[in-house]
C-alpha cells in the first residue's frame, strides 16, 4: 500500500515555477503586447473606480532616486501612469545578479521573493484581463487587482533603490578620479598666486595630487577601453616630463624654474626618507654631493618610476653624472635618487634623448640634437602637446560630471563626452610613453 508522501501530487519549487513562467513572460509575442496589456488594465481600474492611487501600499513616487524621474515621466508627461511597462519588464528579465560598468553584483533575496510575487500576481490577472478585453467577461476581480497592485509597489521602491545602489558602486572608479581632480587643479592655481618659496612647496602637492589621479584612472580606462587598448599604468612623471618638453620647446621655462634644487630636497622631506649623504662617502668633485647645480626633478622621478627598467635607471644615473659605483652605493645605502641628481641640463638630455634617437637612426655613432633634429622635434612637439591636451580635456568632462552624477547614465561607456575623453588620452599617453618611457625601443 502506498504511502501518504508517495501518493501525494508533487508540486514544483516557487523558484522553477516562477523561472518558468518568467520565461513565459519574456518571450516576445508576449513582450509586444505588455505595453497595451497594462494600458487596459489601467483604463478599467479607471472606469470602475479601482482605488489604486489611495491603495495604503502606494505613497507616491517623490521620494525615488532621480535617476530614474525620467522611467516615470517619459511614459505620459500629462499624466504619469500607475503601470509602468518598464518596471514589469525589469522584473521580467531580472537575474539572481547583475553587471554594471563591469561589476558583477547580486540581487538581495528579498528583492527576488518581490520579484517572483509580481509575476504570479500579474499572471493571475492577465487571464481575466484578455477575457475583458475579448468581451466574454465584464468584471475583474477587485481582490485580484489590488494584490497585483500591492506585489507591484513593494517591487517598484525595493528595485529602485537597489539599483541605485549598485550603480552608485559602479561609479567608484569614476568617483575616485574625480575626487582627485578638483584638489588638483585648486593646486595648480595656486602655484600661479603663491609668492617664493610658497609655490615651490605648493608644486610638492599638486605632484602628490598627480598621482592621485593617476593611480585611479586605470580602473576608469578598465571600464572605458578595450584591454587590447589599454594602459594598465598612467605615470605621473610621463605628464610632468611632457610639460618639461613644452617648456623648452617654447622657451617659456625661466631661471627660476630650472633651478629645482629647492624643490627637489621639499620633495625628499615631505614624500620619502630625506636623502641623506653617507657618512664614508667622499664629497669629490662631479659626484651627485658636490657642489649645487640643477638637480633634474623628472630624472629623479624616473628612476623610481615602475616603469623604468635597470637599465633605464643606469642611463638616467649616467646623464646626471653618476656611475655604476655611485648606483649601486646609493641603493645600497638606502637612497632612492630622490634629490641627488645635481647634474646641469641632466633634465633636458633624457627629455630630449628620444628626439636625437629618431634624428640619427640610420646613422652609426651619433646622436641627434633638438637643433639638429626638425622631424624628432616635431614629433616629440606632437605627442607631448597632445598628451597635455587630451589630459586636459580629460579633465574638463570630469569637472562637467561631477554635479550630474545622479542623472548621467547607468552605463558610463553611454555617457556623450566621457567615453571618448578617455580613450583619447589613454591613446596619447600610449604614443608619449613609447617614445620617453622606451626610448631605445622605438617605433
Amino acid at each position: 500500500m502506498p504511502s501518504a508522501s508517495t501518493s501525494a501530487a508533487p508540486t514544483l519549487p516557487a523558484g522553477l515555477s516562477c523561472l518558468a513562467l518568467r520565461r513565459e513572460l519574456g518571450e516576445s509575442k508576449h513582450l509586444d503586447s505588455l505595453e497595451e496589456s497594462l494600458i487596459n488594465l489601467e483604463r478599467y481600474v479607471i472606469d470602475q473606480n479601482v482605488p489604486l492611487e489611495t491603495s495604503p501600499a502606494f505613497t507616491g513616487r517623490d521620494s525615488i532616486p532621480l535617476r530614474f524621474k525620467a522611467l516615470f515621466s517619459e511614459n505620459a508627461p500629462d499624466q504619469p501612469r500607475l503601470l509602468v511597462p518598464d518596471v514589469l519588464r525589469a522584473a521580467i528579465a531580472m537575474e539572481d545578479s547583475e553587471v554594471i560598468n563591469g561589476l558583477v553584483q547580486s540581487r538581495d533575496p528579498q528583492l527576488l521573493l518581490l520579484r517572483n510575487r509580481l509575476l504570479v500576481k500579474y499572471n493571475e490577472v492577465r487571464g481575466p484581463l484578455a477575457a475583458y478585453v475579448s468581451g466574454n467577461t465584464s468584471k475583474i476581480a477587485v481582490k485580484c487587482i489590488s494584490e497585483m497592485w500591492q506585489a507591484w509597489v513593494e517591487f517598484e521602491k525595493t528595485w529602485l533603490y537597489e539599483e541605485e545602489s549598485h550603480i552608485v558602486a559602479s561609479f567608484q572608479p569614476l568617483v575616485d578620479v574625480l575626487l582627485a581632480v578638483e584638489p588638483f587643479l585648486r593646486s595648480r592655481g595656486r602655484e600661479r598666486v603663491l609668492p617664493h618659496p610658497r609655490s615651490e612647496k605648493q608644486k610638492v602637492n599638486s605632484v602628490m595630487m598627480l598621482e592621485a589621479i593617476c593611480s585611479a584612472l586605470p580602473r576608469l580606462t578598465a571600464v572605458l577601453v578595450p584591454a587590447v587598448d589599454r594602459c594598465l599604468i598612467f605615470d605621473p612623471v610621463l605628464l610632468l616630463l611632457a610639460e618639461h618638453v613644452q617648456g623648452r620647446l617654447r622657451g617659456t621655462i625661466t631661471p627660476a624654474d630650472q633651478d629645482e634644487i629647492r624643490l627637489a630636497h621639499t620633495i625628499a622631506e615631505e614624500c620619502c626618507d630625506v636623502a641623506v649623504a653617507p657618512l664614508d662617502r667622499p664629497m669629490s668633485t662631479g659626484s651627485v654631493w658636490s657642489q649645487s647645480g640643477q638637480p633634474a626633478f623628472i630624472a629623479k622621478a624616473l628612476c623610481c618610476s615602475p616603469l623604468m627598467s635597470p637599465q633605464d635607471s643606469r642611463l638616467v644615473t649616467s646623464l646626471a653624472g653618476l656611475s655604476q659605483a655611485d648606483f649601486t652605493q646609493l641603493r645600497s645605502a638606502g637612497v632612492d635618487l630622490i634629490g641627488c641628481c645635481r647634474k646641469r641640463s641632466a633634465l633636458e638630455e633624457y627629455a630630449l634623448k628620444a628626439v636625437g634617437h629618431i634624428a640619427s637612426r640610420g646613422t652609426q655613432g651619433k646622436r641627434g640634437s633638438l637643433a639638429q633634429s626638425s622631424v624628432g622635434a616635431h614629433r616629440a612637439d606632437n605627442l607631448t602637446a597632445g598628451l597635455l591636451r587630451r589630459f586636459d580635456q580629460l579633465l574638463d568632462v570630469l569637472l562637467s560630471m561631477k554635479s550630474t552624477l545622479e542623472h548621467i547614465p547607468t552605463d558610463l561607456s553611454t555617457h556623450p563626452r566621457l567615453p571618448a575623453a578617455v580613450v583619447a588620452f589613454n591613446t596619447a599617453y600610449k604614443r608619449a610613453a613609447r617614445l620617453y618611457m622606451e626610448p631605445d625601443n622605438l617605433l
